[in-house]
Protein backbone atom coordinates (compact mmCIF):
# COMPACT_ATOMS: atom_id res chain seq x y z
CA UNK A 1 0.00 0.00 0.00
CA UNK A 2 2.97 2.18 0.83
CA UNK A 3 4.96 1.32 -2.06
CA UNK A 4 1.33 2.28 -4.52
CA UNK A 5 1.19 5.63 -2.65
CA UNK A 6 4.84 6.33 -3.54
CA UNK A 7 3.99 5.25 -7.17
CA UNK A 8 1.13 8.06 -7.15
CA UNK A 9 3.17 10.66 -5.97
CA UNK A 10 5.72 9.63 -8.30
CA UNK A 11 3.47 9.62 -11.11
CA UNK A 12 2.58 13.39 -9.95
CA UNK A 13 5.28 14.84 -9.76
CA UNK A 14 7.72 13.34 -12.48
CA UNK A 15 8.23 15.34 -15.79
CA UNK A 16 6.66 13.44 -18.60
CA UNK A 17 8.66 12.21 -21.49
CA UNK A 18 6.37 11.94 -24.30
CA UNK A 19 9.44 10.56 -26.42
CA UNK A 20 9.41 7.34 -24.48
CA UNK A 21 7.93 4.12 -25.62
CA UNK A 22 7.03 3.03 -22.54
CA UNK A 23 5.16 6.01 -20.60
CA UNK A 24 6.03 9.36 -18.66
CA UNK A 25 7.64 7.77 -16.07
CA UNK A 26 9.20 5.23 -16.94
CA UNK A 27 12.92 4.52 -16.59
CA UNK A 28 13.71 8.47 -17.02
CA UNK A 29 16.98 9.66 -17.18
CA UNK A 30 15.46 13.26 -16.19
CA UNK A 31 17.77 14.52 -13.57
CA UNK A 32 14.69 15.70 -11.15
CA UNK A 33 13.12 12.53 -11.74
CA UNK A 34 15.75 10.57 -10.87
CA UNK A 35 16.04 12.54 -7.80
CA UNK A 36 12.29 12.38 -6.70
CA UNK A 37 12.39 8.30 -7.88
CA UNK A 38 15.33 8.17 -4.85
CA UNK A 39 14.40 9.72 -2.47
CA UNK A 40 10.86 7.78 -2.79
CA UNK A 41 12.39 4.94 -3.23
CA UNK A 42 16.18 4.51 -1.75
CA UNK A 43 16.15 0.95 -1.04
CA UNK A 44 18.83 0.91 -3.97
CA UNK A 45 20.99 3.62 -2.86
CA UNK A 46 21.14 2.07 0.27
CA UNK A 47 21.94 -1.44 -1.07
CA UNK A 48 24.61 0.58 -2.96
CA UNK A 49 26.27 2.38 -0.32
CA UNK A 50 26.23 -0.94 2.04
CA UNK A 51 27.46 -2.82 -0.90
CA UNK A 52 30.72 0.18 -1.38
CA UNK A 53 29.29 0.65 -4.97
CA UNK A 54 28.03 4.03 -4.07
CA UNK A 55 31.29 6.38 -4.88
CA UNK A 56 34.92 4.50 -5.60
CA UNK A 57 37.47 6.76 -4.05
CA UNK A 58 40.66 4.77 -4.54
CA UNK A 59 40.07 3.82 -8.19
CA UNK A 60 43.65 4.50 -9.45
CA UNK A 61 45.22 3.06 -6.48
CA UNK A 62 42.82 0.27 -6.84
CA UNK A 63 43.94 -0.26 -10.56
CA UNK A 64 47.45 0.40 -9.88
CA UNK A 65 47.56 -2.17 -6.77
CA UNK A 66 45.80 -4.81 -9.36
CA UNK A 67 47.94 -4.68 -11.89
CA UNK A 68 51.20 -4.90 -10.01
CA UNK A 69 49.18 -8.19 -8.52
CA UNK A 70 47.88 -9.75 -11.70
CA UNK A 71 50.24 -11.97 -13.80
CA UNK A 72 47.63 -12.44 -16.80
CA UNK A 73 48.60 -9.63 -19.36
CA UNK A 74 44.88 -10.04 -20.87
CA UNK A 75 43.38 -8.44 -17.35
CA UNK A 76 46.36 -5.92 -16.98
CA UNK A 77 44.44 -2.41 -17.52
CA UNK A 78 40.99 -4.18 -17.94
CA UNK A 79 39.71 -3.49 -14.06
CA UNK A 80 40.46 0.45 -15.08
CA UNK A 81 37.29 0.18 -18.37
CA UNK A 82 35.32 -1.60 -15.84
CA UNK A 83 35.34 1.46 -13.80
CA UNK A 84 35.14 3.57 -16.12
CA UNK A 85 32.18 1.77 -18.07
CA UNK A 86 30.50 -0.36 -15.97
CA UNK A 87 31.12 -3.34 -17.91
CA UNK A 88 34.28 -4.90 -19.63
CA UNK A 89 35.06 -7.33 -22.48
CA UNK A 90 38.01 -9.55 -21.97
CA UNK A 91 38.29 -11.34 -25.39
CA UNK A 92 40.05 -14.95 -25.35
CA UNK A 93 40.52 -15.00 -22.01
CA UNK A 94 40.20 -19.14 -21.61
CA UNK A 95 41.32 -21.09 -23.93
CA UNK A 96 39.66 -22.93 -26.90
CA UNK A 97 40.78 -26.11 -25.72
CA UNK A 98 39.38 -25.84 -22.20
CA UNK A 99 35.86 -24.45 -23.74
CA UNK A 100 35.94 -27.81 -25.53
CA UNK A 101 36.99 -30.33 -22.49
CA UNK A 102 33.80 -28.29 -20.99
CA UNK A 103 31.01 -28.93 -23.46
CA UNK A 104 32.50 -32.26 -24.12
CA UNK A 105 31.69 -33.11 -20.28
CA UNK A 106 28.02 -31.79 -20.09
CA UNK A 107 27.67 -32.68 -24.49
CA UNK A 108 23.68 -34.01 -22.92
CA UNK A 109 23.35 -30.75 -21.69
CA UNK A 110 23.95 -28.74 -23.56
CA UNK A 111 21.56 -31.08 -26.45
CA UNK A 112 19.07 -30.97 -23.73
CA UNK A 113 18.95 -27.10 -24.22
CA UNK A 114 18.73 -26.71 -27.72
CA UNK A 115 16.41 -29.62 -27.58
CA UNK A 116 13.65 -27.68 -24.94
CA UNK A 117 14.05 -24.18 -26.52
CA UNK A 118 11.83 -23.38 -29.16
CA UNK A 119 10.03 -19.78 -30.44
CA UNK A 120 7.91 -19.94 -27.04
CA UNK A 121 10.72 -20.91 -24.81
CA UNK A 122 13.60 -18.67 -26.19
CA UNK A 123 15.54 -19.15 -23.33
CA UNK A 124 17.02 -22.75 -21.59
CA UNK A 125 19.27 -22.93 -18.92
CA UNK A 126 20.64 -25.51 -16.67
CA UNK A 127 22.43 -25.28 -13.02
CA UNK A 128 25.07 -27.41 -13.49
CA UNK A 129 27.00 -30.25 -11.27
CA UNK A 130 29.93 -29.13 -9.55
CA UNK A 131 33.19 -30.19 -10.84
CA UNK A 132 36.86 -29.44 -11.02
CA UNK A 133 36.72 -28.10 -14.68
CA UNK A 134 34.02 -25.60 -13.68
CA UNK A 135 35.61 -24.46 -10.78
CA UNK A 136 37.97 -23.20 -13.18
CA UNK A 137 35.63 -21.13 -14.94
CA UNK A 138 33.62 -19.76 -11.68
CA UNK A 139 36.47 -19.09 -9.36
CA UNK A 140 39.60 -18.34 -11.56
CA UNK A 141 42.33 -16.88 -9.57
CA UNK A 142 42.87 -14.05 -11.79
CA UNK A 143 38.94 -13.16 -12.32
CA UNK A 144 38.97 -13.11 -8.28
CA UNK A 145 41.36 -10.89 -7.76
CA UNK A 146 39.61 -8.76 -10.21
CA UNK A 147 36.52 -8.86 -8.62
CA UNK A 148 38.08 -8.50 -4.85
CA UNK A 149 39.94 -5.25 -6.25
CA UNK A 150 36.34 -3.63 -7.57
CA UNK A 151 34.75 -4.76 -4.57
CA UNK A 152 37.16 -3.32 -2.50
CA UNK A 153 35.93 -5.74 -0.11
CA UNK A 154 34.76 -9.39 0.93
CA UNK A 155 32.71 -10.96 -2.25
CA UNK A 156 30.52 -13.90 -2.42
CA UNK A 157 28.67 -16.15 -5.37
CA UNK A 158 25.06 -14.96 -5.48
CA UNK A 159 23.13 -17.68 -7.39
CA UNK A 160 24.71 -21.36 -8.40
CA UNK A 161 26.18 -21.77 -11.98
CA UNK A 162 24.31 -22.15 -14.95
CA UNK A 163 24.43 -22.59 -18.66
CA UNK A 164 22.50 -20.71 -20.72
CA UNK A 165 21.26 -20.91 -24.29
CA UNK A 166 19.54 -17.83 -26.00
CA UNK A 167 17.58 -18.13 -29.37
CA UNK A 168 15.75 -16.35 -31.61
CA UNK A 169 13.65 -17.76 -34.20
CA UNK A 170 12.07 -15.11 -35.57
CA UNK A 171 12.31 -11.89 -34.38
CA UNK A 172 9.75 -9.83 -32.32
CA UNK A 173 10.37 -6.13 -30.27
CA UNK A 174 9.59 -6.22 -26.86
CA UNK A 175 8.00 -2.51 -27.98
CA UNK A 176 5.41 -4.38 -29.91
CA UNK A 177 4.43 -7.07 -27.84
CA UNK A 178 5.51 -6.49 -24.75
CA UNK A 179 4.84 -2.86 -23.74
CA UNK A 180 5.39 -1.21 -20.27
CA UNK A 181 6.25 -5.33 -19.08
CA UNK A 182 10.05 -7.09 -19.07
CA UNK A 183 10.09 -9.11 -22.48
CA UNK A 184 11.14 -12.74 -22.12
CA UNK A 185 14.34 -12.08 -23.52
CA UNK A 186 15.41 -9.06 -21.59
CA UNK A 187 15.54 -7.01 -24.68
CA UNK A 188 14.77 -3.91 -22.92
CA UNK A 189 17.26 -1.66 -21.70
CA UNK A 190 17.30 -2.22 -17.74
CA UNK A 191 19.48 -2.66 -14.52
CA UNK A 192 20.21 -4.94 -12.15
CA UNK A 193 20.25 -5.96 -8.14
CA UNK A 194 22.08 -3.00 -7.02
CA UNK A 195 25.37 -4.81 -5.93
CA UNK A 196 25.28 -7.42 -8.75
CA UNK A 197 27.98 -8.24 -11.21
CA UNK A 198 27.31 -10.77 -13.88
CA UNK A 199 30.11 -12.66 -15.23
CA UNK A 200 29.39 -14.50 -18.34
CA UNK A 201 31.74 -16.88 -20.64
CA UNK A 202 30.85 -17.75 -24.25
CA UNK A 203 30.92 -21.21 -25.55
CA UNK A 204 30.24 -20.50 -28.90
CA UNK A 205 31.86 -17.30 -31.08
CA UNK A 206 29.40 -14.68 -30.93
CA UNK A 207 29.76 -12.38 -34.16
CA UNK A 208 29.39 -8.93 -34.99
CA UNK A 209 25.57 -9.89 -36.37
CA UNK A 210 24.84 -12.37 -33.61
CA UNK A 211 22.41 -11.95 -30.82
CA UNK A 212 24.38 -10.42 -28.25
CA UNK A 213 24.11 -8.60 -24.90
CA UNK A 214 24.69 -4.52 -25.38
CA UNK A 215 25.55 -2.11 -22.58
CA UNK A 216 25.52 1.61 -22.37
CA UNK A 217 29.19 2.58 -20.85
CA UNK A 218 29.50 4.80 -17.79
CA UNK A 219 25.84 4.06 -17.74
CA UNK A 220 26.45 3.36 -14.18
CA UNK A 221 27.48 6.48 -13.05
CA UNK A 222 23.73 7.88 -12.95
CA UNK A 223 21.02 6.74 -10.05
CA UNK A 224 19.24 4.51 -12.39
CA UNK A 225 16.12 3.12 -10.97
CA UNK A 226 14.87 -0.06 -11.43
CA UNK A 227 11.66 0.66 -14.12
CA UNK A 228 12.90 -0.17 -17.77
CA UNK A 229 14.26 2.18 -20.45
CA UNK A 230 13.02 2.83 -24.34
CA UNK A 231 15.38 2.92 -26.65
CA UNK A 232 14.57 7.10 -27.03
CA UNK A 233 15.35 7.36 -23.50
CA UNK A 234 18.90 5.82 -24.03
CA UNK A 235 19.44 8.13 -27.24
CA UNK A 236 21.61 10.36 -25.96
CA UNK A 237 24.07 8.83 -23.91
CA UNK A 238 26.99 6.90 -25.01
CA UNK A 239 26.37 4.25 -27.83
CA UNK A 240 25.88 0.67 -26.95
CA UNK A 241 28.83 -1.48 -26.88
CA UNK A 242 28.24 -5.18 -28.03
CA UNK A 243 29.27 -7.86 -26.02
CA UNK A 244 31.03 -10.27 -28.49
CA UNK A 245 34.28 -12.43 -29.32
CA UNK A 246 35.26 -15.91 -29.73
CA UNK A 247 34.63 -18.84 -27.40
CA UNK A 248 36.66 -18.11 -24.41
CA UNK A 249 35.89 -14.51 -23.86
CA UNK A 250 34.49 -13.40 -20.31
CA UNK A 251 32.37 -9.93 -20.08
CA UNK A 252 31.65 -8.36 -16.79
CA UNK A 253 28.80 -5.92 -15.66
CA UNK A 254 27.90 -4.12 -12.90
CA UNK A 255 24.00 -4.31 -12.06
CA UNK A 256 23.79 -0.63 -12.36
CA UNK A 257 24.95 -0.64 -15.61
CA UNK A 258 22.34 -0.15 -18.31
CA UNK A 259 22.04 -3.27 -20.59
CA UNK A 260 20.03 -5.45 -22.64
CA UNK A 261 19.80 -8.86 -25.39
CA UNK A 262 19.85 -7.35 -28.66
CA UNK A 263 18.23 -10.13 -30.41
CA UNK A 264 18.72 -11.35 -33.97
CA UNK A 265 16.54 -13.46 -35.70
CA UNK A 266 17.80 -17.07 -36.71
CA UNK A 267 20.64 -16.07 -34.21
CA UNK A 268 21.57 -17.61 -30.60
CA UNK A 269 24.21 -17.92 -28.17
CA UNK A 270 25.63 -20.66 -25.48
CA UNK A 271 27.20 -19.33 -22.25
CA UNK A 272 27.61 -20.16 -18.71
CA UNK A 273 26.46 -17.54 -16.34
CA UNK A 274 27.80 -16.57 -13.18
CA UNK A 275 26.77 -14.08 -10.42
CA UNK A 276 28.96 -12.20 -7.49
CA UNK A 277 27.57 -9.70 -4.59
CA UNK A 278 28.72 -7.69 -1.89
CA UNK A 279 27.09 -10.12 1.08
CA UNK A 280 23.63 -8.98 -0.19
CA UNK A 281 21.44 -10.47 -1.99
CA UNK A 282 21.96 -14.55 -2.46
CA UNK A 283 20.05 -16.64 -3.78
CA UNK A 284 20.73 -19.78 -1.38
CA UNK A 285 18.07 -22.84 -2.40
CA UNK A 286 18.67 -26.35 -0.62
CA UNK A 287 17.70 -28.06 -4.00
CA UNK A 288 20.23 -26.23 -5.91
CA UNK A 289 22.75 -27.42 -3.16
CA UNK A 290 21.33 -30.36 -3.54
CA UNK A 291 21.81 -30.41 -7.64
CA UNK A 292 25.45 -29.42 -7.50
CA UNK A 293 26.66 -31.73 -5.37
CA UNK A 294 25.61 -34.71 -7.07
CA UNK A 295 28.97 -35.97 -8.40
CA UNK A 296 29.85 -35.53 -3.87
CA UNK A 297 32.41 -32.54 -5.10
CA UNK A 298 34.47 -31.75 -2.22
CA UNK A 299 34.05 -28.00 -1.23
CA UNK A 300 36.94 -28.47 1.65
CA UNK A 301 39.14 -29.59 -1.20
CA UNK A 302 38.90 -25.38 -2.21
CA UNK A 303 41.68 -22.86 -1.13
CA UNK A 304 40.15 -21.22 1.88
CA UNK A 305 39.55 -17.81 0.06
CA UNK A 306 37.55 -20.20 -2.93
CA UNK A 307 35.11 -21.39 -0.18
CA UNK A 308 34.64 -18.03 1.81
CA UNK A 309 33.48 -16.93 -2.03
CA UNK A 310 30.96 -19.86 -2.12
CA UNK A 311 30.03 -19.94 1.39
CA UNK A 312 26.42 -18.42 0.75
CA UNK A 313 25.23 -20.64 -1.60
CA UNK A 314 26.97 -23.76 0.32
CA UNK A 315 26.63 -22.49 4.07
CA UNK A 316 29.96 -23.80 6.56
CA UNK A 317 29.13 -25.80 9.32
CA UNK A 318 29.26 -24.29 12.62
CA UNK A 319 30.44 -25.70 15.84
CA UNK A 320 26.57 -24.44 17.09
CA UNK A 321 23.02 -24.48 16.52
CA UNK A 322 20.34 -22.82 14.75
CA UNK A 323 17.61 -20.73 16.04
CA UNK A 324 14.26 -20.06 13.98
CA UNK A 325 13.18 -16.48 13.79
CA UNK A 326 10.57 -15.51 11.76
CA UNK A 327 10.72 -18.59 9.52
CA UNK A 328 14.19 -17.79 9.29
CA UNK A 329 17.33 -20.10 10.23
CA UNK A 330 19.70 -17.91 12.24
CA UNK A 331 23.57 -18.85 14.00
CA UNK A 332 22.56 -19.99 17.88
CA UNK A 333 24.96 -17.66 20.39
CA UNK A 334 25.57 -20.59 21.97
CA UNK A 335 28.36 -23.77 21.00
CA UNK A 336 26.96 -27.04 20.67
CA UNK A 337 27.71 -28.81 23.44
Amino acid sequence: MRKLSRNLIYNLLSIENKNSNYGPWKGSLNFWNLMLWNILFPGRLIHRFRGNNLFKFNLKKNSADFQKECKNIKLFKKLEVFYRDGAVIIDNFFSKELIEEFKSTHSSDIIKLRDENNQNNPVTKKSLVLSDILVKFWLDNDLMLFLQKFYQKKFYARSYPQIYFHANLKYSTSKEKFKNSASILTDNWHVDHANLVNMHVLLEDVKENDMCMEYIPKSHNYFNMTNIYSDEEVSNLDKPIKCIGQKGTVYFHYGNTLHRLLPIENSNRLQFHFEFTSAENILFNCYEVKNALLNNFKLDSLKSSNRDILSGLFPKSLNKGFNIKNGVLVPSSEKVI
